[in-house]
């Protein structure tokens, strides 16, 4: 059994690469039809055109099995208050609880996606939710959808595809003046990290809206009660019912979280990408599953749900006075460095969010092997980027260090 280890981000950046790449190339080829005309109809905009929701709450939602125990009936009593985010995954926990989510955020791109999470009466139920994607994922998700879309570039740096190919296949649904320059090309200009899990495409969804706080319910990067996944719900004549998935692949389990949880590499890579994208974000956030069932245990402060459904409304300006920055992992705070993108130092209760709106005057910070948010450059505007032997001794030093 390995204790918790730094992923190797390089080498899984390229293991992702080589696995899905062709599934990229199959969707987006699908989805390019589709999405211009959702665009040209008006039900489908960039995520840059939603309207922001400054100092409101967010719930975003992850789909480990600690979600089975929040009160869905107690928050139904604030929800109002809250923009509530869920994923694909774990929307039908909250339509079977009778709260329709604002957003449904989907980044799988395996094929059949529909079948596997999407079934027809869930489609009829979340027509009121807005589905925020990149255009990546499985075109049966936007064939079948009967609501809103909004969309977002993903941002993988090193990655061909995704930094250069992607972006010229959608060039005309935004044209721009200078069409034969590549690196100006803006088809949805605001881009979200590709980074493994959809809580974290949640996390920067919530923050670009401009929420505070966010609190985050289902959220483990580890396998606590034996289970793998939170509970599922199936329609029926009488309405949703609740079942239960194992399936965990005994396996995998070669790792233990810090405090002692079974987890996989694939989702210490999650977490890693978690502190990253909350380092950069300076985001307010809570974590609502009990430390012990959690691999973020040491770190995301922590409150019931019945303590958010309480305090939402102060616990802004309560949020510890530690540096969000210093909250992150040793191992952390030099990668963001040469990204030149370290947190501002900044008490936490006068946090505002560093987000920019596309413009003019926004520049791309690339890196081969880290996961952030950016905009596509303005024209005449450099791109830049850490060089490749930098990142690559970082990351070698990173090997070396325990979380």
């Amino acid at each position: 059994m390995e204790g918790e280890k730094i992923p190797n981000l390089e080498a899984k950046g390229k293991q992702v690469e080589a696995y899905w790449e062709p599934n990229w190339t199959h969707n987006c080829t699908r989805n390019y039809a589709q999405i211009k005309a959702l665009r040209a109809a008006g039900s489908l905009n960039g995520i840059h055109e939603e309207p922001k929701r400054p100092g409101k709450p967010a719930l975003i939602t992850g789909s480990g099995p600690s979600l089975d125990s929040f009160p869905f009936e107690d928050f139904a009593k604030v929800r109002q208050d809250f923009v509530v985010v869920a994923s694909l995954s774990n929307a039908v926990n909250w339509i079977a609880h009778g709260i329709t989510p604002d957003y449904v955020v989907a980044v799988d791109a395996a094929l059949g996606m529909k079948k596997m999470q999407f079934p027809d009466y869930l489609a009829r139920d979340l027509k009121d939710s807005v589905l925020a994607i990149p255009p990546i994922i499985s075109p049966d998700v936007i064939e079948a959808w009967q609501g809103r879309i909004t969309i977002f570039r993903p941002i993988q740096p090193g990655m061909h595809f995704i930094m250069s190919t992607l972006p010229l296949m959608f060039a005309d649904i935004n044209e721009h003046p200078n069409m034969r320059d590549r690196s100006v090309i803006q088809w949805f200009p605001l881009g979200f990290s590709n980074a493994g899990c959809v809580l974290n495409s949640e996390l920067t969804l919530a923050s670009y809206l401009g929420c505070e706080p966010i609190f985050m319910a289902g959220v483990n990067f580890s396998f606590p009660f034996g289970r793998q996944v939170c509970a599922r719900y199936k329609h029926t004549t009488k309405g949703y019912k609740k079942y239960l998935i194992d399936g965990i692949r005994t396996p995998d389990l070669i790792h233990k979280t810090l405090n002692g949880l079974f987890t996989t590499e694939e989702h210490l890579t999650y977490k890693l990408n978690f502190y990253i994208i909350w380092g950069l974000t300076q985001s307010l956030v809570y974590n609502l599953t009990p430390p012990e069932d959690t691999a973020l245990a040491t770190t995301v402060p922590h409150v019931t749900a019945q303590e958010m459904i309480s305090n939402y409304k102060v616990l802004s300006e309560t949020y510890p006075d530690e540096l969000l920055g210093d909250k992150l992992p040793e191992y952390v705070k030099p990668l963001c460095e040469a990204m030149g993108l370290t947190p501002p130092a900044v008490p936490a209760v006068e946090h505002k969010p560093i987000f920019t709106a596309p413009g003019p005057t926004v520049p791309t910070i690339a890196m081969p092997t880290m996961p952030f948010m950016s905009t596509m450059p303005a024209p005449g505007q450099r791109v830049y980027s850490v060089p490749a032997d930098l990142a690559a001794q970082l990351m070698a030093q990173a090997q070396e260090v325990k979380v």
